[in-house]
C-alpha cells in the first residue's frame, strides 16, 4: 500500500484530517523539543511518540502528518530501505494537505 492510499484509509477509519486529533485517537503522543533543524521530527515506535522539532522551518502539522505516516505504516510494511519508508511517510502527509 502506498502512502496516499494509507492516509485515505486512516482518514476514513478515524473520521478526521486533523493530525492532532488523529494522533490522540491512535494513542500516539506528541511532544515538542528544540534541536538543530537537520531533522524536523522523529517517531519512536517503541513508545508511540512523535517528537516535533520547534526549530523546523516547516509547519508543525506537516511534521506531525509525516511522522504519523511512519506510525501507521509500521505495522504492515517491511521497507527495503530508509528511502522507501520516507517516500511512504511523505505521500501519507501530502494527502492531508491537498
Amino acid at each position: 500500500m502506498n502512502g496516499k492510499d494509507l492516509a485515505l484509509k486512516v482518514i476514513e477509519k478515524y473520521g478526521t484530517t486533523d493530525v492532532f486529533n488523529l494522533a490522540q485517537q491512535a494513542g500516539c503522543t506528541i511532544i515538542y523539543e528544540k534541536w538543530h533543524p537537520s531533522t524536523y521530527g522523529e517517531f519512536n515506535k517503541k513508545i508511540k511518540r512523535i517528537c516535533v522539532n520547534l526549530n523546523a522551518p516547516l509547519e508543525k502539522e506537516r511534521v506531525i502528518a509525516h511522522e504519523l505516516g511512519h506510525f501507521f505504516s509500521q505495522s504492515f510494511q517491511n521497507f527495503k530501505s530508509r528511502g522507501e519508508e520516507e517516500e511512504v511517510a511523505n505521500a501519507f502527509a501530502e494527502a492531508f494537505f491537498k
